[in-house]
């Protein structure tokens, strides 16, 4: 008897969103089709393989998986597809076709979780951005596979956040346009420097009228950012003027504080990119210089 095909592995989403839990790796779960329920005496476990996305295609694994007979002889002779347990994986749940994907339901459980060995000896991590297919089939008491589930296609992501940005300072900037003195506010940071594990691809600056605002309605990326995206340029610090729609203006806002922050944008291959924490606040106050007549 070959057992039949288990359901499509399906990716669990850390909670919350993005967190940094998800750093290049892959939670995967499964339904259990009706027909393999049917035969449950005769499973014991599953085994999970993993398949880069060229040779998936390439082989067209991606529109109809590999036989049962085959798969085990693609892990021995390929270097692109690999079995990712040691041992079969012991189901924890018993998700349906419906309720797999339910993740109000149940966010947590989780049946296998690949790293690509990377903190066992000699192990490496997964790049950022790479993608994989990835199968499930049964295994019976003798430790024979089933017939393989189709695969679910995965980009590995790169989760940890870039440093905040440092030395953040805010000045007055003074000029005259021809006809009157012009007063704003001009914010400026130090650059981070390129690691093997973040490269900054910009940066986003934040106007608040009170540190306190920031811990209440920082998480948000989009709440109060006035300028962004900023590329990084040569040099070591980085700067924005506050003259757009919003900003402080003399002799109006005169007297007034404003704070800044800046937040920088990795180049994670998912989801835009990771944004670093806020960076210190630093504040600005436009002021009237100009004496009695």
């Amino acid at each position: 008897v070959i057992l039949p095909a288990p359901g499509k592995p399906v990716e669990v989403p850390e909670t919350p969103v993005g967190s940094a839990k998800g750093d290049l790796n892959v939670k995967l779960r499964w339904a259990t089709s009706a027909p393999l329920r049917r035969l449950a005496l005769l499973n014991y476990g599953f085994n999970v393989f993993r398949m880069t996305k060229t040779y998936a295609e390439d082989q067209g694994y991606h529109l109809a998986p590999p036989l049962a007979s085959v798969m085990p002889q693609l892990v021995q002779t390929q270097e692109a597809v690999r079995q990712v347990n040691h041992l079969p994986i012991l189901k924890s749940k018993d998700f349906t076709p419906l309720d797999v994907a339910d993740f109000v339901g149940d966010a947590k459980t989780v049946f296998v979780a690949d790293d690509n060995g990377r903190y066992k000896d000699e192990g490496v991590a997964f790049e950022n951005g790479s993608q994989y297919y990835y199968f499930v089939a049964g295994r019976d008491v003798l430790g024979r596979i089933g017939a393989v589930s189709n695969g679910l296609l995965v980009t590995i992501c790169d989760r940890l956040p870039p440093d905040a940005p440092r030395r953040l300072q805010v000045v007055n900037d003074y000029s005259y346009d021809g006809v009157q003195n012009k007063q704003v506010l001009k914010v400026s940071w130090e650059q981070h420097d390129d690691s093997d594990q973040d490269t900054v691809m910009s940066y986003y600056v934040y106007r608040w009228s009170s540190p306190s605002e920031v811990q209440v309605s920082g998480s948000d990326p989009l709440v109060n950012q006035i300028a962004g995206p900023i590329a990084p340029a040569p040099g070591t610090r980085l700067s924005y003027v506050d003259d757009g729609a919003g900003s402080p203006q003399s002799p109006a806002d005169y007297g007034k504080t404003y704070w800044y922050t800046v937040r920088a944008v990795d180049d994670s291959a998912c989801d835009g990119g990771n944004f670093s924490a806020h960076s210190a606040p630093s504040f600005g106050v436009l002021r009237d210089r100009a004496g009695p007549a």
